[in-house]
């Protein structure tokens, strides 16, 4: 919405969807779902087509396992 507000229009570029390993002292995080795993998704935002950000979240890798065949 911060784009629309401002008369920008919004968008991203996906860089990386995959799943990955995190590191044994984070391996709960998602409660050991997956073997300690998680979908990591890396986007760069854009506003008007101008890079604005990079954007790099880890997800639950069974709620959100779908983002691996997006």
């Amino acid at each position: 919405k911060t784009c629309e507000n401002n008369g920008v229009v919004p968008g991203a570029h996906l860089v990386v969807c995959e799943r990955v390993l995190l590191p044994t002292d984070k391996a709960g995080f998602f409660g050991g779902a997956d073997n300690g795993a998680a979908v990591r998704v890396m986007r760069v935002r854009t506003a008007d087509g101008m890079p604005l950000m990079v954007e790099d979240n880890l997800f639950d890798p069974v709620k959100y396992r779908f983002l691996l065949d997006e």
